[in-house]
């Protein structure tokens, strides 16, 4: 998970009171939902297959979400994929 995009490589030992706990769980949970998405998700397949790895796709997201909202996960995936829908 370290090399991925997911950061888990920092430790996390910064914060009070569990702060370490959270963030490592939320890590965690963001790698069980890609992995869910790419199992069950063709939009979300065809995002991520269009970049070389996964961090680029990762900030392309975050690029997208930053720049535009989008209503759908389906409009979002197809711009990230560069095939942004119609209207």
């Amino acid at each position: 998970m370290k090399h991925h995009g997911y950061n888990l490589k920092h430790n996390f030992g910064h914060g009070e009171n569990h702060a370490n706990e959270v963030f490592c769980l939320l890590n965690l949970l963001a790698f069980l939902f890609h992995g869910i998405q790419g199992l069950t998700d063709g939009d979300y397949r065809r995002g991520r297959a269009f970049f070389g790895r996964k961090d680029d796709f990762f900030w392309a997201l975050r690029y997208e979400t930053a720049r535009y909202p989008h209503e759908t996960w389906h409009e979002l995936f197809l711009t990230v994929s560069g095939n942004a829908p119609d209207g």
